[in-house]
């Protein structure tokens, strides 16, 4: 083999650290709302919503930095010796919640990154030109199984300049770091990801009205806050191992062992 046949290669690490909900048992308490509203009885068992954390972990990787940075699943032929053969690689994106060992979107392909929503883009900036200003959204991508979530990230981050003299460009550049606020939504039905202990109780999280004057906002039972903190760190040895091994499966170790089961059952 070429040593070099995926010689710009590019993985970065996401992590999403987020406040959500999730479901808990309990019984109704005295002078409740739960009595005073809906007229239950004190001790009546009860399964309500309460406030939860949930983290997810990704990776966006490709040959060069628009690639690694795009967001999507994009095939490519690369030359694998010098008789000219060939194989396919892809530039690709996946997470997962490393807890429930579950993809996010329900399948290893089921999440991509949206740069094209108004308001959303990336600048390089800073006194050295160094830095990057970021705004995007993490959504299902046309793959995805469960499509009940959606997120949008924002932040600043710093760039390694690399220049490749072979291709006189400078596409071998990187974001070697980044963090900065996410917002947005899950559902709370028990998903892979989400409310992890809904099953259990076999009924829905109920949620009502806060105030039934002349209200202004509507009740969602089918969704539920997500927001927190996100980081992003280009992965060296990963990176250096995806430029032989051509699968992202064989070159980062941090996969929980169901996702990357299914990674390497899809070839990738």
């Amino acid at each position: 083999m070429i040593g070099s046949a995926f010689a710009e290669a590019q993985v970065i690490v996401w992590n999403l650290n987020l406040k959500t909900t999730t479901c808990k048992a309990g019984k109704v308490a005295a002078n409740s709302w739960w009595v005073k509203y809906l007229e239950m009885d004190r001790g009546d068992e009860i399964v309500y919503r309460t406030t939860a954390s949930v983290k997810l972990t990704g990776l966006t990787w490709g040959c060069y930095c628009g690639q690694s940075l795009n967001g999507k699943w994009n095939a490519r032929e690369i030359v694998i010796n010098r008789a000219g053969d060939t194989v396919t690689v892809w530039d690709g994106i996946t997470f997962w919640n490393p807890k429930t060992d579950a993809f996010l979107g329900g399948v290893y392909n089921g999440s991509e990154f949206d740069w094209t929503a108004d308001g959303r883009f990336l600048n390089r900036m800073g006194k050295n030109a160094d830095e990057v200003e970021m705004v995007f959204d993490l959504i299902p991508s046309e793959y995805a199984i469960d499509d009940n979530w959606g997120f949008t990230l924002a932040g600043f981050g710093k760039v390694k300049d690399v220049y490749n003299a072979k291709n006189d460009d400078w596409c071998d550049s990187y974001l070697n770091s980044a963090s900065g606020g996410v917002v947005g939504w899950i559902s709370p039905d028990g998903g892979t990801y989400t409310c992890t202990y809904c099953d259990q109780y076999g009924v829905d999280c109920g949620v009502y009205e806060f105030c039934e004057c002349d209200q202004e906002w509507d009740v969602n039972e089918d969704m539920t806050v997500a927001y927190g903190t996100w980081t992003a760190k280009y992965n060296s040895a990963a990176s250096k191992k995806l430029r032989t091994q051509l699968l992202i499966s064989k070159s980062y170790t941090g996969f929980s062992k169901d996702v990357k089961a299914e990674l390497v059952f899809f070839g990738e």
